[in-house]
């Protein structure tokens, strides 16, 4: 019974992948340069 649920979430996301890619690109893009620099800010301004 669980199984059928699962399997139209399944199909879906298969079917949305380059729509996947280019969400995950922009997760990296963001990581990168966003969340990464803010060591090197958080170093120059330490006593």
């Amino acid at each position: 019974m669980r199984n059928t649920k699962i399997q139209p979430y399944k199909k879906q996301f298969i079917k949305q992948m380059p729509l996947q890619v280019f969400v995950l690109a922009g997760i990296i893009y963001l990581i990168i340069f966003s969340f990464i620099p803010m060591v090197g800010i958080v170093m120059a301004f330490k006593d």
